[in-house]
């Protein structure tokens, strides 16, 4: 159709001649082509590329993967380049160490501050400690409430049992005491009675001597002449009692501070462990930010290390593309596609049995007979109708075999038209 169209006139941009324009829709179209030839892959997770080219001419096809392998490596360079990248990866190398740095000494300070060496050799100690404690104090009360129970015991049967029990009792020895109270009571009474004969009956005076002196006869009358005398010793079992007493309380005591002791060291080894906790969850916060602070110093000392090798090949215009294989011949049988060929091979059957069909096909010939009234030209035939068929039937004869021959070059030389046959039968 494009031929058919009228053609537009070329009009170049600004700028550029029409020769100039020209050469570059050439380029252009030799760089869509070219595009078209090239196939470059990259392996998943790995670092090599690989260039292919497919083309009419195998030099040319070479020359092309060679020179692009090798413009590569010159624009590796620029692409990976990256203005002030070093500048920037220094000051961020500088800012890490310096938080790495205060992040380490923070946490070198608190271990100090808490005294714990290690974190899980201490948890597992306290915890070692506490179940010790534990089981210590059950055996403690357990003994204190038994022995604690046998003093009570003890206590009650000791407040049963007499301290001093008698042995040996002395009858009918005489009452010094009781004499002489008498003794003195009489001298008295005889006082007494020698201050009531002074007396009036109705003086007060009186009636208290009358008094005294019949207490005092009551008193001298109580005491009897004989009396017992006993002798007593300490109950050997009351000493027993009081001894056991003793020990059992004293035991009772000490399971009682022991109790006491190990109830304080269980709870102090509690608020260990729970300052334990709180220390090692800021403990872990600061080794996570001094972890942290050292794996960032790590990639930007990594990236300062690559921006400067990447500065020092493109202060050197180097590329650290490697080309492992250079381009090389891989000639190939080419041809046209397989469907092509089919519909060639199918449109050659389908020829072939058109001209098969053909050539088995015999038509009737076609005879053209022009017959001429001309004066003076027909001529009187002497012999007869006979004579005149059997010129007929040799005539049609001949007309037979000329046909035939005109086929077979028909068949022979199909581009040439049949020409028309003519005859002249007599009249």
């Amino acid at each position: 159709l494009q031929q058919y169209l009228p053609e537009r006139p070329v009009t170049p941009p600004e700028g550029l001649s029409i020769q100039q324009y020209e050469e570059q829709i050439q380029r252009e179209d030799a760089v869509k082509k070219i595009q078209k030839w090239l196939v470059v892959s990259t392996p998943k997770n790995g670092y090599t590329v690989a260039v292919k080219a497919n083309g009419p001419d195998a030099m040319l096809v070479q020359a092309i993967t060679q020179t692009v392998m090798e413009q590569y490596k010159k624009y590796h360079v620029e692409a990976h380049r990256a203005d002030g990248s070093m500048e920037f990866f220094e000051q961020q190398v500088d800012q890490s160490k310096q938080m790495a740095v205060d992040a380490r000494e923070q946490l070198q300070k608190a271990r100090s501050e808490s005294g714990w060496m290690s974190i899980e050799s201490a948890e597992t100690t306290l915890r070692d400690r506490i179940v010790n404690l534990e089981i210590s104090l059950d055996e403690a009360e357990s003994q204190y409430a038994e022995s604690n129970q046998r003093a009570v015991a003890l206590k009650d049967q000791l407040a049963r049992t007499k301290e001093w029990i008698p042995t040996e009792i002395t009858k009918g020895v005489a009452n010094v005491a009781g004499d002489s109270m008498r003794t003195q009571l009489f001298g008295e009474q005889v006082q007494e009675s020698e201050q009531l004969a002074t007396l009036k009956p109705t003086h007060p005076r009186y009636r208290m001597l009358q008094e005294k002196m019949s207490r005092s006869t009551e008193i001298a009358a109580g005491e009897s002449d004989m009396r017992e005398l006993t002798r007593e010793a300490l109950n050997p079992i009351w000493q027993q009692l009081e001894s056991e007493y003793s020990l059992a309380s004293a035991g009772a005591e000490g399971l009682k501070s022991k109790c006491e002791s190990l109830r304080s060291s269980l709870q102090k080894t509690r608020d260990e462990l729970l300052r334990l906790n709180h220390d090692s969850v800021d403990l872990a916060r600061l080794r996570w930010q001094a972890d942290i602070a050292e794996e960032s110093l790590k990639d930007h000392a990594k990236s300062l290390e690559e921006a400067r090798i990447i500065f020092e090949l493109d202060r050197k215009n180097i590329s650290d593309v490697t080309v492992i294989q250079n381009a090389s011949l891989n000639l190939k049988k080419s041809g046209p596609p397989r469907s092509v060929l089919a519909v060639l091979g199918a449109l050659v059957g389908l020829g072939l049995g058109v001209l098969q069909a053909l050539l088995r096909y015999t038509p009737r010939p076609t005879m053209t007979y022009a017959i001429s009234f001309e004066a003076g030209s027909l001529a009187a035939e002497s012999n007869g109708r006979s004579g005149h068929r059997n010129r007929l039937a040799e005539r049609h004869a001949a007309d037979l075999e000329e046909s035939e021959t005109i086929e077979q070059q028909e068949a022979d030389a199909p581009m040439v038209a049949s020409a028309s046959h003519e005859k002249v039968l007599p009249r």
